[in-house]
C-alpha cells in the first residue's frame, strides 16, 4: 500500500513539472509572436525633420533586404534604384539587428536632401517633435 501511495505521489509530481513545462512554454510561444507582429515604423531622417514611411513592417519582416525593397516602391520612378549612402553604415545595420531583438520600433534611415528627392512625398508624412 506505501508503495503504491509513494509510485502516485511520484506520478502526481511527475504530471505537475511536466504540466507546468507546458503552460511555460505556452506563454513564451504568445509573447514571442506578440512581440513579432508589432509594428514597426520605415522613418527617414533629413537633416533632423523625421518622415515616417505609411506603409508599416511587421517586426518579424525587418530585414535589410525587405526596407531596401520597400524604399524602392516609395520611389518617385520604380523603375530606377535609388541611393542613400547611410543603408551602408554600421549604424544601419545595427539599427536593424535592435529592431528584429525587439529594441526599439523604427527604422530611422539618415539621408540629406538631394537623397530624399528621389521618393514621392505622398508616400510619407512627417513626424511632430515631442517636444512641440
Amino acid at each position: 500500500m506505501f508503495e503504491l501511495l509513494v509510485s502516485n505521489g511520484v506520478n502526481a509530481f511527475i504530471n505537475f513539472i511536466t504540466l507546468a513545462g507546458v503552460v511555460v512554454n505556452i506563454g513564451m510561444f504568445l509573447l514571442k509572436n506578440r512581440k513579432e507582429n508589432n509594428v514597426i515604423d520605415i522613418v527617414l531622417d533629413v537633416n533632423g525633420i523625421k518622415y515616417k514611411a505609411k506603409y508599416p513592417f511587421l517586426r518579424k519582416h525587418i530585414q535589410r533586404s525587405e526596407i531596401k525593397g520597400v524604399l524602392k516602391d516609395l520611389l518617385i520612378d520604380q523603375n530606377k534604384w535609388f541611393k542613400i549612402k547611410y543603408l551602408s553604415d554600421e549604424r544601419f545595420i545595427k539599427n536593424v539587428l535592435d529592431v528584429q531583438k525587439g529594441k526599439g520600433n523604427a527604422i530611422i534611415i539618415k539621408c540629406d536632401p538631394a537623397e530624399f528627392e528621389q521618393f514621392d512625398k505622398n508616400n510619407f508624412e512627417i513626424l511632430k517633435d515631442e517636444n512641440e
